[in-house]
């Protein structure tokens, strides 16, 4: 019977392959999420500012939603898109955790060569967690646009109800959406890691691997990401500087769960 490792000795594993490898690794971090923070600024402020002119010259709340439909399907296939970074992470983690030289040019290799699985299985990825979390967006939308309405009308108190009732719909729709969402990522969220040990399938193909290898190691993942909570909040409670050296360590735990996962004898 095979013997997997626990999840100490994953967290274990992952401090020793970062040893002396920190700086890297924090940097490939940084740029990603620099590249994503700025470009999908970048398209929410201007498609941002072209809808909301839109929504005060229309002045109708059909229009405003079929406009806010058009900045979702925009900022979605920007995430697809950019949302590629993470296999080019996923191939960084992977050299590094195999005792091999990691560069910053691995961020980019989804974007090299013929790699358009790479980008379908981004897009099955984004998607669904898009889905997932469409009506917590979509109620957060109404909840600004009640507020507005109610600013610009003069009645702010009535709503503020409906603000608040909002904001609570919202909140249900979020926890619902994750319940939804977290067995799928649990499933799939090792997807990228596939891509770079398995080339010859494709994106179809690996993800029904990536699903067949983790049944039965769902829980397993689970227990090791929630294992990360307290240091998420020392983190936060550190005006977020903490995750510079967090993220790259979760990162390479989920690595080392992988490589223990194929291979769980080493």
């Amino acid at each position: 019977m095979r013997e997997y490792a626990k999840t100490y000795q994953i967290k274990n594993a992952a401090k020793d392959s970062l040893d002396g490898k920190y700086s890297g690794a924090i940097g490939v971090i940084l740029v990603s999420n620099l590249i994503i923070t700025t470009i999908i600024s970048w398209i929410s402020n201007i498609v941002g500012g072209v809808s909301t002119s839109m929504m005060q010259l229309s002045g109708s709340e059909a229009a405003t939603l079929a406009v806010s439909g058009v900045v979702e399907v925009i900022l979605l296939a920007a995430n697809i898109i950019l949302n590629v970074l993470n296999a080019g992470i996923a191939l960084y983690f992977l050299n590094i955790a195999c005792g091999q030289s990691g560069t910053m040019g691995h961020l980019f290799a989804g974007y090299r060569g013929d790699n358009k699985k790479v980008l379908q299985i981004s897009a099955v990825l984004t998607t669904v967690q898009t889905i997932c979390l469409l009506p917590y967006q979509y109620l957060i939308n109404k909840a600004q646009m009640a507020l507005i309405q109610g600013m610009t009308q003069g009645t702010q108190m009535v709503d503020a109800v409906m603000v608040e009732k909002y904001l609570l719909y919202a909140a249900i729709a979020l926890g619902i959406g994750l319940i939804i969402y977290l067995p799928f990522s649990l499933a799939f969220g090792l997807s990228y890691f596939f891509i770079w040990d398995f080339p010859e399938l494709s994106a179809k193909e690996v993800m029904v691997l990536c699903l067949k290898k983790m049944k039965g190691h769902k829980v397993r993942l689970l227990r090791l990401e929630l294992s990360f909570l307290p240091l998420m909040l020392l983190c936060v409670l550190s005006f977020g500087i903490g995750f510079l050296w967090l993220r790259p360590y979760m990162q390479m735990a989920q690595t080392k769960f992988y490589l223990n996962l194929m291979n769980p004898e080493e």
